[in-house]
Order: structure tokens, then sequence, then C-alpha cells
């Protein structure tokens, strides 16, 4: 079976909750983070992006929104504009 490919956009107390519930499941695999403010990511492969853009253009299935409000909307159009499968919770 192939792994579900993730990236988180927004890495405070939910999308670390999210990191976690991915690195439980065996169907999928925590690829990036995308996160304005520093952060160290327990995983040390899950590659650091620098941007949404750089996030979105990755080789990933689905985004995980965990940003805040005022560019969720943003980044839940791009990611669809841009073929993702995406899970809001702002």
């Amino acid at each position: 079976m192939n792994l579900l490919k993730f990236g988180i956009a927004g890495y405070g107390k939910m999308g670390k909750i999210r990191e976690q519930t991915i690195s439980d499941s065996q169907n999928a695999l925590l690829v990036a983070i995308f996160e304005i403010t520093e952060y160290e990511c327990k995983d040390k492969r899950v590659h650091k992006c620098n941007s949404f853009d750089e996030l979105i253009n990755l080789n990933i299935d689905a985004i995980i929104i965990s940003s805040y409000v005022s560019v969720a909307a943003e980044y839940v159009i791009r990611a669809l504009k841009y073929g993702k499968h995406v899970f809001c919770d702002t």
C-alpha cells in the first residue's frame, strides 16, 4: 500500500497534534512543514519549508492547514488549485 504523503502549514499546538496523528499511522508519512516561526520537529527527516509555495510544490498528496485564520482561506484555495487534498482545522 502506498503511503499518503502529508505537509503541514502551521506548526503550533494543532500542527503538533496532527504530526503525532500522522506518525501514529501506518498509512501516512509527514514529508514537510511550513511554519513562520522557529521550531524543532521531532522527526529530523521532515523537510522544513521556507514558504507556503515551497510546501505546495512538493510531492505530497495532502496538506493540513493549522495556520492563523488570517491566511487559512488563502492557503486552502491555493492548495486546492494545486490538486492537493486539504484538511483545515483553523
